[in-house]
């Protein structure tokens, strides 16, 4: 494992006087994004999760129309700190012991050290790489760091900001503010489901409907053995059936409900006893099996990184015992669906198959061969078949 470049924004007005600079921070494990005025550089560091660091130059402009001046530094230090804590250092070519550096110098926050350009630049690289080794998103990238990797090399760039955010919250007592854990997480599954489906470990009617949109119930349905209309020819790469029967299917009710409900906030279980900032037992356990669920993943795209034979290993469903369920008839008006035994489930009749059945009455006991509603719409399942009608118990329509 390979640590990652250190991603730094340098501020320079005169980039050219340094020309080996970036190659050199380079080597240092630095990878330097180069601004020229102090209005880039804010707007640059609006994203929160882009930079670690930043080298800032003393002697800078606002603008490119302006003349370079000392006293910006103060204004730079002053507006960074309104959008981040990232660790900053200053590096310049104007300290000494001149009487306007002093006073400038007296106004530079004791945190911010400043070096001097060309002799001290091996201390400020190594003084700056401490400085981001200790902050709490480091920390908590290192704990992680197989599966900052796999969110990076898999899910995508924007799946690890979201789930750093949960364990900065759980770890470091980080606030909510803005962030919403039920959504960010229930995307990242989503995601993760793309993700299998990319390998070709999920049948793409699964994880990618007619709207382009991901069906993380059917998806982990599939992952667990349960599909009604695909199911595997072999051995196959699915998860633990205890995880996806209990603890996953929990999970995801959880996230689905949390994340569509008016306000994350009414979800939100009692917090922790002795937490300052609201922290909270369901982020903490979602966030957790989220972590379970990248790892499971990991170990599978691993050991089947072929698509084209992944898809072979899967086919459509014509014994799975489970394609048959117990149900009750129920009309609401002129329409007549089953409502499932053992889940709480609908199913709609096809055209057929209703008109086979339209005398029936409500409440008779019904055995229903099913499939997956194509439609991906309300309710999940579809009746292909009716296979018993219990006619002793019957009720008044």
């Amino acid at each position: 494992m390979t640590n990652p470049l250190l991603k730094i924004l340098w501020l320079e007005d005169e980039p050219d006087k340094n020309p080996n600079f970036i190659d050199e921070a380079y080597d240092e494990g630095l990878e330097l994004s180069h601004v020229k005025t102090i209005r880039e550089a804010l707007t640059k560091l609006r994203n929160p999760h882009e930079f670690e660091g930043a080298i800032y130059d003393a002697k800078g402009i606002k603008d490119d129309n302006e003349i370079p001046s000392l006293q910006r530094i103060h204004y730079a230090l002053t507006e960074t700190a309104k959008l981040t804590s990232l660790p900053i250092v200053i590096y310049t070519g104007q300290k000494g012991d001149s009487d306007e550096w002093k006073e400038i110098a007296d106004n530079i926050p004791d945190e911010v050290q400043t070096f001097l350009k060309g002799k001290e630049k091996d201390q400020m690289f190594k003084h700056l790489k401490t400085l981001i080794e200790k902050q709490p998103e480091k920390l908590v990238r290192k704990k992680y760091f197989e599966i900052y990797e796999f969110c990076n090399q898999e899910l995508g760039p924007e799946s690890w900001p979201a789930l750093l955010h949960s364990l900065l919250h759980i770890k470091h007592d980080r606030p909510l503010g803005g962030f919403k854990p039920y959504n960010d997480l229930r995307q990242i599954i989503e995601q993760l489901c793309q993700a299998y489906g990319a390998k070709g470990l999920i049948p793409k009617e699964l994880y990618h409907d007619s709207r382009g949109q991901v069906n993380a119930n059917y998806c982990v349905r599939f992952l667990a053995g349960n599909d009604y209309n695909y199911s595997y020819l072999g051995d196959y790469p699915n998860l633990p059936e205890v995880f996806t029967t209990g603890i996953l299917g929990t999970f995801r009710r959880l996230l689905n409900d949390g994340s569509h409900s008016d306000s994350e906030e009414k979800a939100l279980i009692a917090p922790m006893e002795g937490a300052t900032n609201g922290n909270h037992h369901l982020v903490h356990i979602l966030t957790y099996l989220t972590i379970d669920l990248l790892r499971i993943a990991k170990g599978i795209f691993e050991q089947y990184s072929d698509p084209d034979e992944n898809r072979k290993l899967w086919g459509p469903s014509k014994t799975n015992p489970k394609h048959s369920k117990k149900g009750t008839l129920k009309w609401s008006g002129n329409s007549l669906t089953v409502n499932l035994v053992d889940e709480n489930a609908e199913a709609r009749l096809e055209t057929e198959e209703y008109r086979k059945v339209k005398e029936l009455q409500h409440g008779q006991n019904v055995e229903v061969e099913l499939k997956i509603n194509d439609g991906y719409t309300s309710p999940k399942y579809v009746v292909t078949k009716i296979l018993v009608i219990d006619s002793n118990e019957t009720n008044n329509k």
